[in-house]
């Protein structure tokens, strides 16, 4: 009873949406309850046409390209790790929680406000993994401070001891900063 012309050019989708067809399939709709308390399930003709409509309309959700999104792990880790290590050790704990949080922020203002998607788990584990690497760092480099600081107190101390007695020697190396 439709004429042809009315269907020139268009998508028609035929089906059913009964439970007896067993053609009700969840999807993330089905954690909404609606008022009888059951959860909802939508007809597999209902689920092709939202996926035409998102195809055509251009709201399908698309991806950070792989190399854009290796870059921005790395620069976030390299800048993360930079951090961890030049800050002191008290503050590296909140600036990794505090990129972690931003992190996920943005992929979800990505995905929500612009429909791309950004896998974010991956700079989370990489920025949690820097954590341990910066605190090693600082560790290494105290070490090292330390072990400087050690070998010129001794060299002073032997240079000191030929001309002045032990206890002065000493006592000019720790009132050294004065």
């Amino acid at each position: 009873k439709v004429p042809a012309s009315a269907l020139r050019n268009k998508l028609i989708l035929i089906g059913q949406s009964s439970d007896a067809a067993r053609d009700q399939h969840f999807t993330p709709l089905f954690r909404v309850r609606g008022a009888d308390g059951k959860r909802e399930r939508i007809a597999g003709t209902e689920l092709h046409a939202e996926a035409i409509e998102s195809l055509l309309d251009g709201h399908a959700v698309g991806a950070v390209p792989k190399w854009a999104e290796q870059v921005i792990i790395l620069l976030l880790i390299g800048v993360a790790t930079w951090l961890y290590a030049a800050l002191r050790l008290r503050y590296a704990f909140f600036i990794g929680f505090g990129f972690m949080l931003g992190i996920y922020i943005a992929a979800q203002i990505l995905f929500t406000g612009f429909h791309i998607w950004f896998p974010w788990l991956a700079p989370e584990i990489g920025v949690a993994a820097a954590l341990p690497c910066g605190v090693g760092w600082q560790y290494v480099k105290a070490n090292l401070l330390q072990s400087e600081t050690e070998q010129s107190r001794l060299q002073l101390m032997d240079l000191f001891s030929r001309y002045v007695d032990p206890q002065v020697a000493n006592t000019i190396w720790l009132r050294r900063d004065e």
